[in-house]
């Protein structure tokens, strides 16, 4: 019933999307594409999965960095792909040698922490662009809250399972004390989660103008962080849509508009750039699934 619900609003998300996109402007970006930005883009988010993989390979301490390299590719993937963050459930899969308590406490922190991530380098952009500081200090006090939150909650489950039947109470303390051990890395995993996304963007930035520039319009690095920091949102809360589509252009879309972009261009510029992401984790991806299937048959 979920599924037939999610794929329901996807298709009609979609729908619109597609109602509203300028097809003459995506003929124009697939022959006039500066494929060269597209390449940097690329590389660049590669680099970025590189920096996660090193960021799991501090929470986990034990795995190999090649290693949980494939895992973040097709982690992402999944992710990308599954509606609600169900994708999720992949990174288990993936690592299954390990207990499911340390995987959901290095999850639940790593979740964390790109949140806090996103606001801090979100708060930025407003600054940069418009000068609101209220905007901007609500932003970077939520970045710090999330820090704050992560620090408490290891605490705040020790006093929810007092309150729990005994099976489920044992499942949680198991969590507990997983996430006891992941506090004195916390440091290393918000440096971390910060390199991640700052690699990220700097992807986005290049990719952002190659699809922008196709159409006559370039936008500054500050403005690519602002303008997709939204979609970006979209996939990390639990309101992902199937391959994102729909959520993802609405979040670009509201932002670019923001900044003063027509809406045909907002939503067709939000699709375009959605759709190269979605190349770009299919294409790093795809080898270590088929690896990953010769292995497991």
């Amino acid at each position: 019933m979920k599924r037939a619900i999610f794929i329901t609003v996807t298709l009609i998300l979609l729908a619109l999307v597609l109602y509203n996109l300028d097809w003459d402007k995506i003929k124009d970006f697939l022959r006039n594409c500066d494929l060269k930005k597209i390449a940097i883009a690329y590389i660049l988010y590669i680099g970025s999965f590189w920096a996660r993989a090193l960021r799991w390979k501090i929470m986990l301490k034990k795995p190999v960095l090649t290693r949980l390299f494939s895992t973040v590719s097709i982690h992402t993937l999944a992710n990308n792909i599954y509606p609600a963050r169900s994708g999720e459930l992949s990174f288990l899969y993936l690592l299954k040698e390990h207990k499911k308590s340390e995987l959901a406490s290095v999850l639940l922190i790593a979740r964390l922490s790109d949140l806090a991530s996103i606001c801090l380098i979100f708060g930025t952009s407003v600054i940069v662009l418009f000068k609101d500081h209220f905007i901007a200090l609500a932003s970077l006090a939520l970045s710090g809250l999330i820090c704050v939150v992560t620090l408490l909650t290891p605490k705040a489950i020790e006093s929810i399972k007092k309150r729990l039947p005994q099976k489920l109470a044992v499942k949680v303390e198991n969590l507990h004390q997983a996430l006891k051990e992941q506090k004195g890395l916390l440091p290393a995993t918000f440096t971390a989660s910060l390199i991640v996304w700052m690699v990220k963007y700097l992807s986005f930035f290049f990719l952002s103008n190659a699809v922008l520039e196709s159409m006559g319009i370039r936008v500054s690095l500050w403005q690519a962080v602002f303008g997709v920091s939204f979609s970006e949102l979209t996939t990390v809360l639990p309101i992902h849509s199937f391959g994102g589509f729909g959520t993802f252009e609405a979040g670009w879309t509201g932002a670019y508009m923001i900044l003063g972009f027509p809406k045909e261009i907002a939503v067709t510029s939000g699709f375009l750039f959605h759709v190269s992401l979605l190349l770009f984790s299919t294409l790093t991806a795809l080898p270590f699934l088929m690896l990953h299937k010769e292995a497991n048959p």
